[in-house]
């Protein structure tokens, strides 16, 4: 459950950091949801790998979705999204923030 003091605070973030552009979310099960501009943030995090300590390691990107509970209560694996023009589907880790947010972890299709 949201603390009182930070009631609110999901739609004030997405609305100032959240895509220009509706997208589109689709459970596994149900219908898909329209999410319109200002609901949803996407991000895309630098992640790099230095498996073997001496190569400077691969890049890759991380992408997320930080979600608005009250949109998308319960994202599951498999869901899938469009952002962007891109289809991804939703991969582990799923974590709530307990404050009004939700943050899924994307795999390109």
């Amino acid at each position: 459950m949201a603390v009182a003091a930070f009631a609110g605070m999901a739609a004030i973030f997405a609305r100032h950091l959240g895509e220009d552009a509706p997208l589109s979310y689709v459970p596994v099960t149900g219908s898909a949801i329209t999410l319109p501009p200002g609901r949803v943030i996407y991000r895309e995090q630098p992640v790099v790998d230095f498996d073997d300590g001496e190569s400077a390691g691969t890049d890759s990107v991380q992408r997320t979705l930080h979600l608005q509970v009250a949109d998308v209560p319960n994202p599951i694996e498999g869901d899938r999204v469009t952002v962007r023009g891109t289809t991804y589907k939703v991969v582990p880790p799923i974590a709530r923030d307990g404050n009004g947010m939700v943050v899924v972890t994307l795999a390109k299709v």
